[in-house]
């Protein structure tokens, strides 16, 4: 690898990149949990899900409490929280996102 990486740019610049992405996404990941509460990483989680699959949501509160290294019964009483601040409607087994 230290031979292509000497003898090939586009190769060096390939890794390089690949290696400022895992980092970049690590610094994320590190500052959302020590710096935000869980409703703020609730509320980004879901917002980052409604611009990849729609409104719609088909997650489970599992499934978003595994993705958020929490508890479903957490995720499960923040999502009602919301559904009363009439964020979201809550369905079995999926949501709808109605926050602008």
């Amino acid at each position: 690898m230290d031979e292509w990486l000497g003898k090939y740019k586009g190769w060096q610049h390939f890794i390089i990149k690949g290696w400022r992405a895992r980092y970049e996404e690590l610094l994320y990941t590190i500052n959302d949990i020590a710096f935000r509460n869980m409703d703020q990483r609730l509320e980004s989680y879901i917002e980052g899900q409604v611009k990849r699959m729609g409104r719609h949501i088909r997650l489970t509160h599992q499934e978003i409490a595994s993705d958020l290294n929490s508890s479903r019964e957490v995720i499960s009483r923040l999502m009602k929280k919301m559904e009363k601040n009439g964020w979201v409607i809550i369905h079995r087994n999926s949501f709808e996102w109605i926050k602008s």
